[in-house]
């Protein structure tokens, strides 16, 4: 995303954001075995942009292998901060390569996640969003440019940095 320089608007304000920590895979169905290709997209979407602002996006010829003990996609971005003005919506549609026929792919996961909250915690906040074939779990907080507390992060095995 561009934007170019100029005089900044007497409306303008900080806002609410979102921080994404991590995006896993969990819960496969039977027919899906790790390790799994995967290629497809994350983004988020909000009032600030209604265009997607991607958190993860490969080609199909740029898969990222997720394995068992390591089921966390690799995040990309986002762009710019997600901004909690209005509800925000992450999407996904997230493919794997097929084992029986490496030509074709198949969808893992295809759905859309709406944040309507614009509360702070203080803590990590930790979302499942079942799919037919697995669950995408999403780990987030909400961030005021107002105040710099720290945020506890419990029982997580993720590496945020």
């Amino acid at each position: 995303m561009r934007f170019t320089f100029g005089p900044i608007p007497s409306y303008a304000r900080p806002h609410c954001t979102i921080q994404i920590f991590g995006i896993r895979v969990a819960d496969l169905e039977d027919r899906l075995q790790w390790p799994l290709h995967v290629h497809g997209f994350v983004a988020a979407r909000d009032t600030s942009d209604h265009n997607r602002n991607f958190l993860f996006n490969h080609t199909s010829d740029n898969c990222q292998v997720l394995t068992q003990q390591d089921p966390y996609l690799l995040l990309t971005g986002p762009s710019r901060a997600i901004v909690i003005i209005d509800p925000i919506t992450i999407e996904f549609q997230l493919k794997v390569k097929s084992k029986m026929d490496p030509k074709e792919d198949e969808m893992l996961a295809f759905g859309i996640f709406n944040y309507p909250q614009t509360y702070l915690a203080t803590h990590v906040i930790r979302s499942g969003i079942l799919c037919d074939r697995c669950t995408i779990e999403l780990a987030y907080a909400p961030w005021t440019p107002r105040s710099r507390r720290p945020l506890s992060v419990s029982g997580s095995s993720m590496v945020c940095g």
